[in-house]
């Protein structure tokens, strides 16, 4: 896979678990390198050709959630909260209490419950 683009998951291809890509993640010691960047870029590509097929938003701001995660272990707190943010337009815009509910526990359980909120 070094140089060549990430591919969806089909049969010939095994898919791609959040939690394989936070132990890659973990591993790099804050370093991220280019096998793990090309491992969360696939996991993202896969994942979003999931909720292309699923179209519920609720499977949107999910997702949202989970790269909130992967953005966080990241370090990049900004991208993390932006991901948050576009789960809470999904759930104002699907008028879903659930979603909304699940997004603001998601930001709390990752320490961004305060930034959340703020202009």
């Amino acid at each position: 896979m070094i140089g060549g683009p990430p591919r969806i998951s089909t049969p010939e291809t095994p898919s791609i678990s959040k939690e394989t890509v936070m132990e890659a993640l973990r591993g790099d010691n804050g370093q991220i390198s280019p096998e793990t960047m090309r491992l969360v870029e696939a996991w993202t590509i896969q994942r979003e050709a999931e909720i292309e097929r699923d179209s519920a938003n609720a499977s949107r701001a999910t997702f949202e959630g989970e790269r909130a995660e992967l953005y966080l272990a990241m370090g990049d707190s900004n991208e993390a909260l932006e991901c948050l943010k576009q789960a809470l337009y999904i759930a104002r815009q699907e008028r879903n209490k659930d979603i909304y509910e699940q997004t603001v526990k998601k930001a709390d359980e990752l320490g961004l419950g305060e930034d959340l909120f703020s202009l």
